[in-house]
């Protein structure tokens, strides 16, 4: 997930939606990957939501484990280099990446067979549940509590994942609006302490998250709809909002992908076209491909826009 949607993992202070699928089946896969990651990394974790008892005890496993026992021997990368042997002993990939030992890997895969031990991960995990809360209000002051107890806590990275926000346990209308503004002002903080979040959304509020949002998918499953690609997937996900960061920022091949879940992995594959259906037209050959910003009405002569030699607004 990590490497086909987001070229490598989520920026500190990023905030990424996921739009829930309907029937809400897989959701919840991301959540649980999201609080995996944070935990190989060493991060801290706090979970938010209806459901966040249940989630923190489910969280997969990771296989490096399994990947380190299945090592030979004698690695590819302990054979002795002829020529440049001045990199006999370097590691290889980029500088201040880690590598799984043994492998060639970077990265975690995870077993969703196979969950953690919730006791050896509790004093990473803070978990605010509606079900522990006396009150819909109760729980909401808990929520700006805890944002705000971690909001200078420099001592770890902070991955937040709210699960089913929006849902009828969240504040409504704009008071929903005021606890995303905290969120995105929390996430643009110049504090020392660092914040990653992840906000699980129903689809009636995916415009409004959307807004304050670095990054949004939206998943959709082939439970009750149809789809040509339903016997190589179980659905699909759309990138709805991408916003580029770095001096080199990441661009997806395509702008939807297919994921599958099998019974210890999930895979996410880029999700192409047959070659005689462009994803600049429509099934009835219309062109509904995208117009460059400099662009006036294309010439007939000319491909459209300054680039191909069309007319130009400015």
């Amino acid at each position: 997930m990590d490497t086909q949607l987001l070229g490598g993992g989520i920026p500190l202070g990023y905030v990424l939606s996921v739009v829930q699928d309907d029937p809400t089946v897989y959701w919840k896969l991301f959540a649980k990957f999201f609080c995996a990651e944070g935990l190989e990394s060493e991060h801290k974790i706090l979970l938010i939501g209806r459901g966040a008892n249940a989630l923190s005890k489910e969280i997969p496993e990771s296989t490096d484990s399994q990947e380190k026992a299945n090592v030979p021997g004698k690695r590819q990368n302990e054979e002795q280099l002829k020529i440049a042997w001045a990199y006999q002993k370097q590691p290889m990939g980029r500088v201040g990446m880690q590598q799984i030992p043994g492998t060639n890997r970077f990265g975690h895969l995870y077993d969703v067979s196979t969950s953690r031990n919730f006791e050896s991960i509790s004093n990473c995990v803070t978990i605010i549940d509606p079900e522990d809360s006396s009150s819909k209000e109760h729980f909401h002051e808990r929520i700006i509590q805890g944002l705000e107890r971690i909001k200078d806590d420099s001592s770890s990275v902070w991955r937040v994942c709210f699960l089913d926000f929006g849902g009828m346990c969240y504040p409504q209308g704009s008071n929903l609006s005021k606890l995303l503004l905290k969120i995105r002002l929390l996430s643009a903080s110049k504090s020392p302490a660092n914040h990653t979040f992840l906000l699980t959304t129903q689809r009636c509020v995916a415009e409004t998250v959307c807004r304050f949002s670095d990054a949004q998918y939206e998943l959709e499953n082939f439970l009750v709809k149809e789809s040509q690609f339903k016997s190589q997937f179980d659905g699909t996900i759309e990138v709805k909002k991408m916003v580029q960061v770095g001096l080199k920022p990441f661009q997806q091949s395509v702008a939807t992908f297919g994921f599958k879940l099998k019974r210890k992995k999930f895979t996410i594959e880029p999700l192409h076209l047959p070659p005689d259906f462009d994803e600049g037209k429509t099934r009835d050959g219309e062109d509904n491909s995208y117009q460059s910003a400099c662009s006036s009405m294309p010439s007939e002569s000319s491909n459209s826009g300054c680039c191909g030699g069309g007319s130009c607004d400015f």
